[in-house]
């Protein structure tokens, strides 16, 4: 008996069988799909049957820069570079949200940032493992939330905002981060005390589809 996953047959503790029909040729494309970088994986069955005889996997190693891009056509923009320095009052370099591209006004906010080699604290941090700083990271979330707070229904004449306490509560690391990656976050209001200034919110942010960082924060908002 064999469970069917997306990509291999997965191999049943109950029975310990392994998969009928698999070639040399095949188990060599196995191989080589584990040790690359990014693997594109295509599988093609040609004919559906319970033992998986049949599952044929073909390995698309290469493809151009014009196929790599199209995998990024469906993400729109919301908010560029431009809009954001006209919402924040950050500048570079501790700028550290470079796209916003799902927006909920008043509810939460999807941006971007790329970790590249060139930013100035992976200098010392750590000039033989550059690593990127778990406070830069709670610092994007930080200004992915102050995009939401500092804008309509919640606010629209405040300048600056700060952490309240400061109060950055429930933070775990999950993985760490290094040049090359890009960070896709998400921040979501829990709650906003208008009169007194003070939003609550909840952030995680994401690398590679795992999670590498979340926490709660809380606001504070001041004209």
């Amino acid at each position: 008996m064999y469970i069917v996953s997306n990509s291999f047959p997965i191999k049943t503790k109950r029975l310990g069988l392994e998969p009928r029909g698999k070639s040399i040729q095949q188990q060599r494309n196995l191989e080589k799909y584990r040790n690359m970088r990014t693997p594109f994986l295509r599988s093609q069955n040609l004919e559906q049957t319970p033992s998986c005889r049949h599952r044929d996997l073909t390995f698309k190693m290469q493809l151009s820069a014009e196929e790599l891009s199209k995998n990024h056509s469906g993400v729109t923009t919301v908010f560029g570079p431009t809009e954001i320095l006209k919402i924040l009052p950050h500048r570079f370099p501790f700028l550290l949200v470079d796209r916003v591209i799902e927006f909920e006004a008043g509810k939460r906010a999807v941006g971007l940032k790329n970790v590249t080699f060139n930013e100035p604290q992976f200098i010392g941090h750590f000039p033989e493992k550059p690593i990127f700083p778990g406070v830069y990271m709670l610092e994007a979330l930080a200004q992915l939330g102050g995009i939401v707070m500092l804008q309509p229904p919640i606010s629209d004449s405040y300048r600056d905002f700060y952490f309240a306490g400061p109060r950055v509560t429930q933070v775990r690391f999950r993985k760490p981060v290094v040049p090359g990656d890009t960070l896709v976050m998400q921040m979501e209001v829990l709650s906003v005390r208008q009169q007194l200034g003070i939003g609550k919110m909840s952030g995680k942010a994401y690398v590679d589809g795992k999670l590498a960082v979340e926490g709660e924060f809380t606001f504070s908002v001041q004209s």
